[in-house]
């Protein structure tokens, strides 16, 4: 008998996202997207590189492709930590989670049968995080990725 072969380790970076000085008010080193082509990306912290990232990263076609070639049934869509912000106030990770959360739940209703969604919650405060987890589930995530760092 062939099981299916489910990959639980994966994430996701969208193709672009509000600017978070901007969505939170506060002006700093956030996260962007600064994007070298079509298919080729760079996380940046600041002015700072973080990870380079190719379009299965954000694009639901070439993930499904990706997954097909390498035998994949289903994936576990998770957050990539660089967005947690677990460092910041909770109202700031709070803004921040909700962004990523939504973003993630839109590339996995590409294919709800093979991309699992699972979000990010603002650990800095535990009442927000089950907020955020409650709105998550209900509007479609299926589990919740945690940091091992809060507050280093």
């Amino acid at each position: 008998m062939n099981s299916p072969c489910i990959d639980v380790h994966s994430h996701s970076v969208p193709r672009g996202w509000p600017d978070l000085a901007e969505a939170t008010g506060v002006p700093g080193a956030w996260p962007w997207l600064r994007v070298d082509s079509e298919r080729e990306a760079m996380v940046m912290v600041g002015t700072s590189e973080f990870r380079r990232v190719t379009d299965s990263a954000w694009s639901a076609d070439t993930r499904l492709a990706d997954m097909d070639a390498d035998g994949i049934a289903v994936q576990v869509v998770s957050p990539t930590p660089v967005f947690f912000e677990y460092a910041r106030p909770a109202d700031q990770g709070a803004i921040v989670s909700r962004i990523f959360n939504d973003l993630a739940l839109e590339l996995c209703t590409e294919a709800p049968d093979r991309l699992i969604p699972f979000c990010q919650v603002p650990l800095q405060d535990l009442d927000a995080a089950n907020r955020e987890l409650d709105r998550c589930l209900a509007n479609g995530h299926r589990g919740v990725e945690i940091g091992n760092h809060v507050g280093d």
